[in-house]
């Protein structure tokens, strides 16, 4: 029988939010969860001083996190998977999460490909492939 699922990879990448940038999601429109779910139009992420919870849809290129803080640039490339997350829960949201330290939501930003808005179905006896290349490096 056919085989229909959703999938994501999971990363966090620790970050100093107050100095972190993202480039790449800029121009694709998202599934706002903080919206109840609503699609937006494509606007600039900016900074990261609230919860956010959003998955991009169909992106194309390169995510590129430049933490100047670190002085690290990271950038994440996804294969099979078209949809990006990006997630941070703040500070509320951190309060809530037990395995989180009160001040976790300033150290990281979670960005993740994956095959979620439109579900992956197989057939049986097709294969399915999806990567995530990620590559730091010093700026």
């Amino acid at each position: 029988e056919p085989l229909t699922f959703t999938t994501a990879l999971h990363s966090y990448f620790t970050a100093d939010v107050k100095h972190l940038t993202i480039k790449g999601l800029d121009a694709t429109p998202f599934q706002d969860d903080m919206q109840g779910g609503a699609m937006q139009p494509a606007s600039p992420v900016g900074r990261i001083d609230k919860e956010v919870d959003r998955i991009y849809k169909n992106v194309t290129g390169e995510v590129t996190l430049k933490d100047a803080g670190a002085g690290t640039e990271t950038t994440i490339v996804g294969d099979g998977m078209p949809d990006v997350v990006l997630w941070n829960p703040w500070v509320e949201k951190t309060l809530r999460l037990k395995d989180l330290p009160e001040d976790a939501y300033q150290h990281f930003v979670c960005v993740e490909h994956g095959a979620i808005l439109t579900p992956v179905t197989l057939q049986p006896g097709e294969t399915w492939t999806g990567s995530q290349l990620v590559t730091s490096r010093k700026v």
